[in-house]
């Protein structure tokens, strides 16, 4: 009880009107800083989601692309190497290449052919 009553007397009841002066603007400092602080953190979450759904659409365009030419020149084996590939993207369970007349062309991963999904 004493010792609370102490840090109540030095802290939070300054005695003058200048320590209190001081006490308030550095009570407004620090919450400012702290406001500054979470911006600065959210800033930070927001650009380094957005970086990586751009990666990860880049990624995809390449993927698009090769996989294309694979069906262009009907070549599976390649088609297969170039799926084998997402195997190292985080998140990446199953993939696949559709012909035109929905038949799987190449995949990997679980996929299931009634699913749609690839």
């Amino acid at each position: 009880m004493a010792a609370d009553r102490i840090w109540y007397e030095r802290l939070l009841k300054p005695k003058s009107f200048r320590s209190r002066t001081l006490y308030f603007s550095g009570v407004v400092s620090f919450m400012a800083l702290l406001v500054a602080c979470a911006a600065f953190v959210a800033n930070d979450l927001i650009s380094q989601k957005e970086s990586l759904r751009r990666s990860v659409e880049r990624d995809v365009e390449i993927f698009i692309q090769s996989g294309a030419s694979s069906l262009a020149f009907q070549d599976s084996a390649f088609a297969d190497r170039l799926l084998s590939g997402l195997r190292e993207v985080k998140g990446v369970e199953a993939a696949s290449f559709h012909l035109d007349d929905g038949s799987v062309f190449a995949s990997f991963g679980k996929y299931d052919d009634a699913s749609g999904g690839g």
